[in-house]
């Protein structure tokens, strides 16, 4: 979707927007909200949150900048002359 020029669904916004913030708020409720020992044996889990969150956050990033480009290379409307 980054590279090609079909339009993403909207839906892949919504659902990537969710799960990335889901698992960003996961990541940190499990950084901050646990104390030094307990987070030593669970720092993978951390880590897997942490990373999940970056890679769902693929889906929006990709569906905003064809949002950009879309808009960048959009002939001018008959409107807009007026």
């Amino acid at each position: 979707g980054i590279v090609s020029r079909q339009r993403l669904h909207w839906s892949l916004l919504l659902i990537g927007t969710l799960l990335s913030g889901t698992c960003l708020t996961f990541a940190l409720g499990f950084r901050f909200g646990m104390s030094v020992t307990e987070r030593q044996d669970s720092t993978w889990v951390i880590a897997g949150f942490a990373a999940w969150s970056i890679a769902f956050a693929v889906l929006p990033s990709a569906w905003i900048m064809q949002s950009i480009r879309q808009r960048r290379n959009s002939p001018e409307s008959p409107e807009a002359s007026l």
